[in-house]
């Protein structure tokens, strides 16, 4: 059952490059799990192996631990590199999805993301997550499907432009 769940925000970069949204999630999966960073090294593969077929790899920082996962998004028919980052904590599973404006993922979009994922905090008192960075233009909280639609729209819009102009 889930309950407790949707988008918590939605952020696209100043340039244009790419978005990002956190979704949470709480499951009878996550109850159990309660925190990655409990979890020993094997414990991450068995659990990332279970829960994101195609991980890459892991994020540590000094609060979390990710499970990292490259996937392709579909946008309007359009396919975008994209990189999840994957964690439980207080018995949620929060997953924050970077979207790129690019053909695939190199090592620019991979530094982007984590640049951002570097600023984030999941604060576990009033559910929030934090977020240091300026390299995001507009953060939408507590959003709707629509508002991420017009926000993708808005940011093709942008693109268009300066194409145009260059």
């Amino acid at each position: 059952s889930m309950k407790n769940s949707g988008i918590v925000f939605f952020g696209i970069d100043k340039n244009g490059e790419y978005t990002v949204s956190a979704l949470k999630e709480t499951t009878e999966f996550s109850k159990k799990m309660i925190d990655f960073k409990a979890l020993s090294d094997n414990g991450l593969k068995e659990v990332a192996e279970k829960i994101a077929p195609n991980y890459s790899g892991y994020k540590k920082n000094e609060n979390e631990v990710y499970i990292v996962q490259d996937i392709v998004s579909y946008y309007a028919e359009e396919q975008r590199p994209a990189r999840q980052y994957i964690t439980v904590k207080n018995s949620s599973f929060y997953v924050f999805t970077f979207v790129f404006n690019s053909e695939n993922l190199g090592e620019k979009e991979i530094a982007e993301a984590e640049a951002v994922m570097n600023d984030i905090g999941i604060s576990v008192e009033n559910n929030n997550i934090t977020l240091q960075s300026t390299v995001i233009i507009l953060l939408i909280l507590g959003i709707s499907l629509l508002a991420v639609y017009i926000a993708i729209t808005l940011i093709k819009d942008i693109k268009n432009r300066r194409k145009a102009d260059n």
